[in-house]
């Protein structure tokens, strides 16, 4: 990397770090997606207690704006995995076709 590291580096300094400096871009990108994992991992360990949430919204029978919204969002978190996963088994096809195809 070009400099050291500091918490005082100068917005000209970080562009060019960002834009000619291979090394810190490297350390850039392995921290970004290091974030990125730690957040992901964050929202799976999450996920059952949202789950749980909507499902006892769902028994709001005294509102029911709020059934609804925890009702939309099931169906939409149902139809974005059925989505995920056919794209998967399609991906899964496609490979195996083109492994076949060697």
């Amino acid at each position: 990397m070009s400099g050291p590291p500091s918490e005082n580096v100068g917005v000209r300094t970080l562009r060019r770090w960002l834009t000619e400096d291979p090394e810190f871009q490297a350390d850039y990108a392995a921290a970004r997606k290091a974030a990125f994992e730690a957040s992901m991992s964050r929202m799976q360990a999450l996920t059952s207690r949202a789950v749980n949430t909507l499902e006892d919204l769902l028994e709001a029978k005294d509102h029911p704006t709020v059934r609804l919204g925890a009702a939309r969002t099931l169906v939409e978190m149902g139809m974005h995995q059925h989505d995920a996963e056919t794209i998967v088994r399609k991906l899964d096809e496609i490979e195996a076709v083109q492994r076949k195809g060697r």
